[in-house]
């Protein structure tokens, strides 16, 4: 609540927002701990808060702010174990190794072609300017059959290119290829710094579930879930309860 007050003290969107995301980056030092969404319809402990992912909505007066909460659920809230925290730099070093090139090397190679700085659970220490100096990478030089299968096949098409004959593609594979690259395009919305809400009101939510998911160190967690949250201070918030009990009486008609 003290973080909605102190956003009111801004003139603009853009800052309230930017100050938002820095008050959720310091609470998320005390993550994970035994705090949940009494909401949410499951037991369930919050771990991780996407700070980059808050915006604040329209308001003229408060600043009620949308959250994103990451949660893994468990059996019993009272009595099971608080999960252990994973540092965030953890999973930029293993996505770092899942991202190589697949050219005949397997993971275990892969993982160990290179060397990083050790893990710290701040991220400041992680990747302080004296760390990222260290930092050495080294790939092997493999040429495999796959890799020059590729590069034949861009040669190929360089000497189609130049060889200047025409190339006939039929009305219905334009289409057909228009209509997948349609259907695998993932949808973009242009940040407004006078409407931060609006890309994360836009984007759907499995989308947004997906991506969230991918970023977060406890995504690979079977019983991860994400939760949405709006934070709302210093009125009686008669207008936000009666649409939060006309959404639970929809949830109940399904």
């Amino acid at each position: 609540m003290a973080i909605g007050k102190r956003l009111t003290t801004l003139p603009t969107k853009e800052q309230k927002t930017q100050r938002l995301i820095s008050e959720l980056s310091l609470l998320n030092h005390k993550l994970p701990a035994r705090v949940w969404l009494p909401t949410a319809g499951f037991d369930h402990h919050v771990v991780r808060v996407p700070h980059t992912q808050a915006v604040v909505l329209n308001s003229k007066d408060k600043a009620p702010y949308l959250i994103y909460v990451e949660a893994l659920e468990c059996e019993n809230f009272d009595t099971t174990s608080v999960p252990a925290r994973i540092p965030e730099n953890r999973i930029r070093s293993t996505r770092s190794v899942e991202n190589l090139p697949e050219c005949g090397i397997t993971y275990e190679q892969r993982a160990s072609s290179f060397t990083t700085v050790p893990n710290y659970d701040n991220d400041d220490e992680a990747w302080s300017v004296d760390d990222i100096g260290e930092l050495q990478v080294e790939l092997p030089e493999l040429h495999t059959s796959s890799c020059d299968n590729i590069s034949q096949f861009s040669v190929d098409s360089i000497t189609s290119q130049e060889s200047k004959e025409p190339v006939f593609i039929a009305a219905g594979d334009i289409r057909r290829r228009l209509s997948e690259q349609l259907a695998h395009t993932p949808t973009s919305f242009k940040r407004d710094p006078e409407d931060p809400s609006a890309v994360a009101l836009k984007e759907p939510w499995q989308e947004k579930v997906r991506r969230i998911r991918e970023g977060s160190p406890y995504g690979h967690l079977p019983n991860w879930r994400l939760l949405s949250m709006i934070v709302k201070c210093g009125d009686d918030l008669r207008q936000e309860l009666l649409a939060f009990q006309v959404l639970k009486q929809l949830q109940v008609r399904k």
